[in-house]
């Protein structure tokens, strides 16, 4: 979790408390290793799109979920929270599965989000042959760096993670700063920072 902690870290010591939202939180174990490590500096929540994932997450982790809000509700429609209405929305192998209404997820998640975007997906461009095979194949998401740049949001941080539990299921953290996002959209036209690959 270190490479989520580093994007935490900061905003949590300069604006605690802050509200945090995982999109597809499924079991619930980011969440509740969030919940130990920032201790009352937090104010959790979590959506996903199974209900049956949540009841079973409440059930095993009982008494460590207290105080976080839960939601069966998907990314890719409106949500009823107000614009900026978490400081930091971030996802874990979700987007992955959102093949087909990458735009539409990534716009909500822009609009909820005050502060920090970020995104532990698999990204098409950093891939190795064999992983981009398995993207396609697995019909999973292949243009979500595509689609940020088609909706001009800037990237604050791009990387691959040597992360993966399937060697097969390529890891890279994005991270959009909204408040860099905006000061740049105020100067320039939108443009991804120079670490984007060249699109295949």
């Amino acid at each position: 979790m270190d490479y989520l902690y580093q994007e935490f870290d900061p905003i949590v010591a300069q604006y605690a408390p802050v509200r945090v939202l995982e999109v597809g939180c499924g079991n619930c174990i980011n969440i509740v290793n969030l919940k130990k490590k920032y201790n009352g500096k937090i104010d959790l929540y979590g959506i996903d799109i199974s209900d049956e994932r949540l009841r079973v997450s409440k059930q095993y982790f009982g008494n460590a979920l207290d105080e976080v809000q839960l939601r069966n509700a998907p990314i890719t429609e409106p949500l009823d929270w107000s614009d900026g209405f978490f400081d930091v929305v971030f996802s874990m192998h979700c987007l992955e599965q959102i093949p087909y209404q990458t735009q539409s997820a990534l716009r909500e998640i822009y609009r909820l989000t005050k502060r920090r975007m970020v995104m532990i997906e698999p990204i098409f461009e950093l891939g190795n042959h064999v992983q981009r095979l398995y993207l396609l194949n697995s019909d999973h998401n292949r243009i979500l760096l595509k689609s940020i740049k088609q909706l001009g949001y800037q990237i604050w941080r791009l990387e691959s993670l040597d992360i993966q539990s399937n060697p097969l299921n390529q890891s890279s953290i994005v991270v959009i700063d909204k408040a860099h996002d905006i000061k740049s959209h105020q100067v320039a036209s939108p443009t991804l920072s120079k670490a984007e690959p060249a699109e295949t």
